[in-house]
């Protein structure tokens, strides 16, 4: 029972390459937040602050044990950092990432420009390039430090936004596995 981790910004294209994921490669899909909003029977907005990260990763990890007995691997869309409440960054802690048995953790990156555009055009919300930049930054450095950690493979995939993307992070799991 392994998580294939994919994690990114908000933004950045993690719903579309996790579906074209879980196409090639056979398995299932699910979104982190979908996850735990179905679960607090809460609706999941455009607004990115989040109140209480520790309980809501709590509830995550219950939902993926329970899509764990019945799948041998699934792709979990999500993030190693979030924006609290006060609108600063802040890390999901490691201990979360051991229970959730993250097997490989993808890191989706882009221009920060492109990520600014995608959040408007998807959410009609704007939000500063500086903290676009400074997300996409702790989101890398998150995942190297995590994937030494729980000696799992990382895979750091600039987005093109085109079909090369999911065929490119599904060679690259192939080279891990």
């Amino acid at each position: 029972m392994s998580v294939i981790f994919v994690s990114g910004p908000y933004g950045v294209g993690k719903s579309t390459l996790c579906g074209e994921l879980s196409n090639l490669l056979n398995v299932p899909y699910y979104s982190a937040g979908d996850l735990i909003s179905k679960k607090k029977g809460e609706i999941y907005g455009p607004h990115k602050k989040i109140l209480n990260v520790d309980f809501n990763q709590e509830i995550l990890i219950e939902e993926v044990n329970l899509l764990l007995r019945h799948e041998r691997v699934i792709i979990l869309a999500g993030h190693l950092n979030l924006i609290n409440d006060k609108s600063e960054i802040v890390s999901v802690d490691l201990h979360f990432f051991k229970q959730l048995g993250v097997s490989t953790i993808i890191v989706l990156i882009a221009d920060a420009s492109t990520i600014k555009d995608n959040l408007y055009d998807r959410d009609h919300e704007i939000y500063s390039l500086q903290l676009i930049k400074r997300l996409l930054h702790a989101e890398i450095k998150k995942a190297k430090c995590y994937s030494t950690k729980l000696n799992c493979g990382l895979i750091i995939h600039e987005m093109r936004y085109d079909d090369t993307d999911s065929m490119s992070c599904f060679e690259e799991l192939n080279k891990i596995v």
